[in-house]
């Protein structure tokens, strides 16, 4: 399942890979990837030439699968997805916990931008 509810607030999985989350080194659950995921439409905007090669700037736009907000539900996104909607108080990025350069879970997670 691509939810989890733990201490009444909901985790949805809008990645394309399981998300483990570990408590104090210690994984609690497994929040298994769901079946649409957000995706960002990038435009690019050619900025110059640099030893004859084109340097483009990526610019974000339409969101596609965006999700609704629902209260007290906050959905697992990549950093794409939540850099194309930085006011968006309810999506996560994972805070990855690695182990000889493989991630292996999750401790946390962080937002994009100035939102608390």
């Amino acid at each position: 399942m691509n939810k989890v509810t733990i201490e009444g607030k909901t985790l949805i999985n809008l990645t394309n890979h399981d998300i483990n989350l570990f408590r104090e080194n210690e994984s609690i659950i497994t929040i298994k990837p769901g079946t649409t995921s957000p995706v960002v439409r990038h435009t690019r905007e050619l900025i110059k030439h640099i030893a004859g090669f084109p340097l483009h700037r990526k610019i974000p736009g339409e969101v596609k699968n965006e999700p609704e907000k629902v209260k007290d539900t906050y959905y697992i996104v990549s950093s794409v997805v939540a850099e194309a909607l930085p006011g968006r108080e309810d999506l996560l990025v994972p805070q990855t916990v690695k182990s000889n350069g493989r991630v292996y879970g999750c401790n946390g997670f962080y937002r994009i931008g100035g939102v608390k």
